[in-house]
């Protein structure tokens, strides 16, 4: 029994962990001690255990284990040994807020702890949110209630960095945000230790998130980028085709697409398909590393994105020896039989061309380039394009030297006709896609091509709008395409027009909405100009904002407002509602400190959520429902009286107060006592360097009054009270002020002083008084007459502590303040 009790320890330690948790709650019962340490037990359980089912989708990324350590204080560190990070916690009896607090600190100190330091504000921030509620979703007891607590908590953090939140909610929709996301920023991480943060390193990780953000919401045939080449990330994405594209070109166009990325750096390859293309990646992923090229780095099965589609993910790494192996073979093939391959541009001189074929590096001499002599190669040869070469030698380094002549790539024709990089020609259009646009040339063979970001800067404008087959333009040749005996174009002087932007907020635009997303609709307000209109701002109410949205048609001009330019994201926001006509700030005006009916449906951490007239929304902050230990009494979902009070800064709420209805807790002590009343024979509660504290018990209840430093003497500055009375008993104190709004009762001894000043007359120089020492004045000490209650300046050449009681006799009486000797 013992040996299978230790052997399911090893292999279940979360589960025996959490059964000892338990153990200890049940002896708790008897044992309090045990009572923490149960907590502690099936806390860490619970995290660890959701902490591993992360750690399966995220292959090689360093999560050490979890502990906790109770703490009392603000001293919340967590501490690291090996292989073990400690979260320190105070303790909760709410074994919800301690899954949320431990999560929270470890993501925040531990998750991609290399990687953060290389990371903008925002991105860590959003990474930091998103992981911890990935982690959270995986808690097996409670999950829905944790979630939720934990958004809620986090909202104004969730809208603050909501771009960013939302895009890696889209990114884990599609399956990618442990998968692809997670990993190459850990590599990200890994590869920079020891560098020095800078805006270069937080770009390009902003930029990755860009990149991954529209592979995951791409549309299909939609057009984009599959590479990402910055100065740290390399990788590429490979998406797989249908099956008659896979059984007519093989492995060959993926190979093709990774001998471009490999020229470009990337190392990388993450292999996607969902739905009926899973099978055929499988196959074509079997055949890819059947090859001996590449290596697998993770181990791939098939999930589920966020619409129930079937998905798989493949990471491949280039093996660089068997690679090149494989790419001499090719080339020592095709060298034999005289056969054209396909080679990448590595890098463009006047007397050389240097290429690379799959790993192998090669190069073309000038007398090479062409039947035809070129004076400048860079007028027709561009980095990162390919040619069809001929290999005709291999030097003792290994590296190929190739020929252009007697192929596809040979730029006779191109020369022939007086093309090259960067001349302007007139071009036909022949063709329009939604993407791209082909011309044909005047008289000659050769084709052209455009690119939709070569020829606007807008997302969304037709091409076949903009650009009429038969339509003569303008353009500069941007790259040649040999291989195809093709012109790549670009619309000659091409605006970006963000340069010329002129636009006022709150003015008048027309927005053209082209997409539906999840939270607004994007489109332009003008070619190339990308502008959204949130949902929230299609009305004033939100009652109102789903019938709006039915009438938002895409394609059809809307009137609205400019509300924000935002040059840095290239983005204008809009919005529907007109801000000089703003329903709420109408009803504020009318209805200010007025008392209305509302009815409450809900609260948050800052107060309460409410309707007014079933219409206006209405915010009580928590310092509006109560005053001290008075709280207003309310239900939800029934009519009550509410003050409006003020209008929210963002204009879309109404600010109310319940304060006019709780009795203020001084309220019976104001109506029993009355500013400037002496008060006699007071018990001491606190003394502190500022002030003294005495209780005043009506014999009902029982209240604390403040005397304060400076309400001690006209005659000096008293630096502290700690010892100020320590030889009297009691002093009698005017109320200065009952303060109902502050919940405060401010006493006076220096009002009571000045009240007194009349009983000098009634003094002596036979008399002797006993006297306080309260502070010092010039060459002597102010003190305090005992049961007189007057104040008096001491003549002294002794040196006397605040406090001290002495016995004192006239010097002077007649004027004030009194002069006094001591009375030897």
């Amino acid at each position: 029994m013992l040996i299978l009790v230790i052997i399911y320890i090893l292999y279940y330690p979360e589960k025996a962990q959490k059964i000892a948790g338990w153990i200890q709650f049940f002896v708790s019962f008897v044992f309090s001690n045990f009572k923490k340490k149960s907590v502690k037990n099936r806390l860490e359980a619970d995290c660890s255990r959701s902490l591993r089912r992360f750690g399966k989708e995220v292959l090689g990324l360093s999560i050490p284990k979890l502990s906790i350590k109770w703490i009392n204080g603000d001293n919340c560190d967590t501490e690291f040994k090996e292989g073990e990070a400690i979260v320190k916690l105070n303790f909760s009896r709410d074994q919800a807020r301690n899954i949320i607090n431990a999560t929270s600190i470890y993501v925040k100190d531990v998750f991609l702890k290399r990687s953060k330091l290389y990371m903008s504000d925002g991105l860590k921030q959003a990474i930091d949110l998103s992981v911890t509620k990935s982690i959270l979703l995986k808690i097996d007891k409670n999950m829905d209630n944790i979630i939720s607590q934990f958004i809620e908590e986090k909202d104004d953090e969730f809208y603050k960095y909501g771009d960013k939140c939302n895009k890696i909610e889209q990114i884990d929709d599609a399956g990618l945000f442990t998968r692809i996301l997670i990993r190459e920023y850990d590599c990200f991480g890994n590869k920079l230790v020891g560098r020095n943060p800078n805006g270069t390193y937080n770009k390009e990780s902003d930029d990755f998130l860009d990149y991954i953000y529209n592979i995951a919401t791409r549309e299909p045939k939609e057009e984009t980028e599959l590479q990402f080449v910055h100065s740290t990330l390399k990788i590429g994405v490979l998406l797989v085709a249908k099956i008659e594209t896979v059984t007519k070109g093989g492995l060959t166009p993926y190979l093709r697409r990774v001998s471009l990325g490999y020229a470009r750096g990337i190392k990388t390859f993450y292999l996607l398909a969902r739905d009926d293309k899973v099978g055929i990646l499988e196959n074509i992923a079997k055949e890819l590393l059947g090859t001996g090229s590449f290596n697998l780095v993770n181990k791939p099965h098939i999930f589920k994105d966020s619409q129930g589609r079937e998905s798989i993910c493949y990471c491949v790494k280039i093996d660089k020896e068997s690679s090149i192996a494989q790419s001499y073979l090719k080339i020592e093939e095709a060298k034999e039989h005289e056969e054209v391959i396909q080679g990448v541009i590595t890098r463009v001189r006047n007397d050389k061309i240097f290429v690379d074929v799959n790993g192998v590096e090669g190069y073309i001499c000038s007398n090479n380039f062409s039947d035809k002599f070129i004076n400048n190669p860079h007028d027709y040869f561009k980095e990162n394009t390919i040619l069809n070469i001929k290999p005709i030698a291999t030097n003792s380094e290994g590296n190929v030297e190739f020929t252009l002549r007697g192929t596809d790539s040979d730029p006779y024709n191109i020369i022939e006709n007086d093309y090259s990089i960067g001349k302007d020609v007139e071009a036909i259009v022949d063709y329009v896609d939604d993407e791209f646009v082909k011309f044909k040339l005047d008289n000659v063979q050769i084709t052209a091509i455009a690119f939709r970001q070569d020829l606007t800067y807008s997302k969304y404008t037709l091409l076949i709008d903009k650009f009429k087959i038969g339509d003569k333009n303008i353009f500069t040749i941007k790259e040649i395409t040999f291989n195809k005996n093709q012109l790549v174009l670009r619309l000659k002087d091409l605006v970006d027009p963000w340069d010329e932007l002129k636009l006022i907020k709150n003015t008048i635009a027309n927005f053209v909405p082209c997409k539906r997303e999840q939270f607004f609709l994007i489109g332009e307000i003008q070619e190339g100009i990308t502008t959204i209109l949130p949902y929230n701002e299609l009305s004033w109410f939100d009652n109102e904002i789903e019938l709006k949205k039915r009438e938002c048609l895409l394609g059809n001009k809307i009137k609205c407002y400019i509300k924000e330019v935002c040059k840095e994201k290239r983005i204008v926001y809009v919005t529907l509602n007109d801000i000089n006509k703003n329903p709420y700030v109408d009803y504020y005006n009318l209805s200010k400190d007025r008392d209305v009916n509302c009815i409450l449906f809900g609260k948050n951490n800052y107060g309460l959520l409410g309707k007014i007239e079933n219409k206006f929304d209405l915010f009580v902050p928590n310092s509006e429902s109560c005053r001290g230990e008075n709280h207003y009494e309310y239900k939800l979902h029934k009519k009550i009286k509410v003050r409006v009070k003020d209008i929210a800064d963002r204009k879309k709420s109404i600010i109310g107060s319940f304060k006019p209805f709780i009795p203020y807790p001084l309220q019976n002590f104001a109506d029993r006592y009355k500013v400037g009343q002496v008060m006699i024979n007071l018990k001491k509660i606190n003394v502190f360097n500022e002030g003294i504290s005495y209780g005043i018990n009506d014999g009902r209840k029982s209240y604390e009054a403040f005397l304060f430093k400076r309400e001690i003497s006209s005659l000096c500055y008293i630096d502290s009270c700690m010892n100020i009375f320590n030889n009297v008993e009691s002093v009698p104190l005017k109320i200065k002020n009952i303060d109902l709004e502050k919940n405060k009762i401010l006493l006076s001894l220096k009002d009571l002083l000045d009240s007194n000043k009349d009983r000098i007359s009634n003094l002596n120089y036979e008399q002797t008084f006993d006297s306080i020492i309260i502070g010092k004045r010039y060459n002597g000490y102010i003190v305090l007459l005992a049961n007189i209650w007057i104040e008096g300046l001491l003549e002294t050449e002794k040196k006397y502590n605040i406090g001290d009681k002495i016995k004192t006799r006239g010097s002077r009486l007649s004027t004030y303040p009194i002069v006094l000797i001591e009375n030897d």
